[in-house]
């Protein structure tokens, strides 16, 4: 009969991209639209710095007209990054919604077909680690001193 892998507290983080990558293979379009998106806003935030020059430069020669056009397009890409970077953000969680859905129903079906001793060998009788804090112990005695008052 063929080894199981054994279950661990602390899973291997090794690889963790290579060994995703095919449970996010039909998500590519919605992660490359997201990847596009955040590009061109980046692009946006890089262009911000020459439209202020251009606008700078239109001051300098007294330039009304050249001025307004450039206040217009540092509004328009300002928007227009807001837009895309909302875009990037929206695409990204649907996408990481629906792969972590997948996951869950992957692992829940192959828990389901799981044969019941390996199931019973990995189950814990009680917590490694307390649920809460204990109180610290001058707390505990203030609390015992009102019920006895009482």
């Amino acid at each position: 009969m063929a080894e199981h892998q054994r279950l661990t507290a602390t899973p291997d983080q090794r690889r963790v991209l290579r060994r995703a990558w095919p449970h996010m293979r039909p998500e590519r379009r919605g992660i490359t639209l997201a990847l596009l998106a955040g590009a061109a806003a980046t692009a946006t935030t890089v262009a911000v710095p020459a439209v202020i020059g251009a606008g700078v430069d239109q001051i300098l020669q007294r330039d009304r007209t050249g001025l307004f056009t450039a206040v217009a397009a540092l509004t328009a890409l300002a928007l227009l990054r807001l837009v895309l970077f909302r875009q990037s953000e929206l695409l990204l969680i649907s996408v990481g919604e629906r792969v972590v859905r997948a996951l869950r129903e992957l692992a829940v079906t192959r828990l389901s077909w799981a044969p019941l001793r390996f199931l019973e060998r990995f189950r814990r009788r009680r917590p490694r680690r307390p649920l809460r804090r204990p109180a610290p112990p001058h707390a505990a005695a203030s609390c015992s001193s009102r019920s006895a008052s009482t």
